[in-house]
């Protein structure tokens, strides 16, 4: 599983340095997160990594490959307080740095690449938001209970999203305590 920092409106977001797997194309869903996602056309910027290992190691690989690739990560970083009370996403205090950028530094998954070959489901999943690559660019599909939609995701980005017509809320049995009932299937 890959986690995150950062997204863009493009669908930009690199999480090689917290990626605990093999660099093989043929991983089928891969769930990196990233420093940056831009709004052209999706694509990812990875996070800082030490001048010894510049470059995005096996990152282009796995996600080029994958059939499904979820980005995670917090919507903003940097002393972000978010905390969930009586069943809903209670923001107290956002990161100072947004994620969501009009531009990222560097681009290492292009969503718009992904978008022309057709053969990618590709999802960005934030503890407040989530959104699907689609021929619209960035789509919010899903919110968490209890987020405002103007001021805790809109204002906390550097573009506008499409908003999908059918904007659900995100299930309500991840803001709970109890047992989601969740079964894993046997096999593939």
């Amino acid at each position: 599983m890959l986690t995150g920092k950062t997204v863009s409106s493009h669908g930009k977001k690199s999480p090689v340095d917290e990626f605990c797997g093999p660099a093989r194309t043929e991983t089928k869903s891969p769930r990196p997160g990233g420093k940056q996602l831009g709004s052209d056309e999706n694509q990812l910027a990875p996070p800082r990594r030490k001048p010894t290992r510049p470059g995005p190691g096996g990152f282009i690989n796995i996600t080029q490959g994958a059939k499904t690739v979820c980005f995670l990560g917090m919507f903003t970083a940097g002393g972000a307080d978010v905390r969930i009370k009586d069943g809903r996403l209670d923001v107290v205090r956002d990161g100072w740095y947004i994620k969501f950028k009009k531009d990222v530094e560097q681009i290492t998954f292009s969503g718009h690449y992904s978008l022309e070959k057709g053969l990618q489901k590709v999802f960005y999943i934030t503890e407040r938001a989530v959104f699907r690559l689609t021929e619209n660019g960035l789509t919010l599909t899903e919110i968490a209970p209890g987020v405002d939609l103007e001021k805790d995701i809109i204002e906390k980005m550097e573009f506008r999203p499409h908003i999908d017509p059918d904007l659900k809320e995100m299930d309500p049995r991840l803001f709970r305590p109890e047992n989601m009932g969740i079964k894993l299937k046997s096999g593939r």
